[in-house]
């Protein structure tokens, strides 16, 4: 998605935070010496406090947190938003079908013994961001209502 973005918009400044330095490699592979790009290896808590973001993407992310800190991450990172931010969120939903719930627990059983993940299930991150932002601008959902791309303004 990185190299996309830069694709499209040489011009934008970027900054690229992920807590695995094998995923930070990976996107300055794909995205060469792209000078407006910063790479921070952390997690929001290492987000500069002098940084106001007009946007942010977290693709896959919130899912992964138990339902506090959820709104923690949630409240850190808009606090690194300027004002008329617009965050766009990527990731699961639970469509309370049978097929979804069993895909969600045999993700969450792995994840928590792979990754060492506390959350054993899936967080109301939209519902969360809901509570958070001034409104919710538009949404799609995938692959039969079990993923969901979701744009927030704050």
């Amino acid at each position: 998605m990185l190299a996309e973005l830069l694709r499209r918009r040489p011009d934008c400044k970027i900054w690229y935070i992920d807590a695995s330095k094998e995923m930070i490699t990976r996107a300055k592979n794909k995205t060469g010496t792209a000078p407006l790009v910063q790479f921070i290896h952390g997690t929001e808590d290492d987000i500069p406090n002098s940084i106001g973001f007009n946007s942010v993407i977290t693709n896959f992310y919130l899912d992964l947190f138990t339902d506090q800190q959820l709104k923690n991450v949630v409240h850190r990172i808009k606090m690194s938003l300027e004002r008329e931010a617009i965050w766009i969120v990527t990731d699961f939903v639970d469509g309370h079908k049978w097929w979804q719930r069993l895909m969600l627990k045999a993700m969450y059983k792995f994840f928590r013994i792979a990754c060492d993940i506390e959350s054993k299930k899936l967080p109301p991150w939209n519902a969360v961001l809901l509570a958070s932002a001034r409104n919710k601008i538009q949404s799609k959902s995938f692959y039969k209502d079990f993923i969901k791309t979701a744009c927030y303004r704050f």
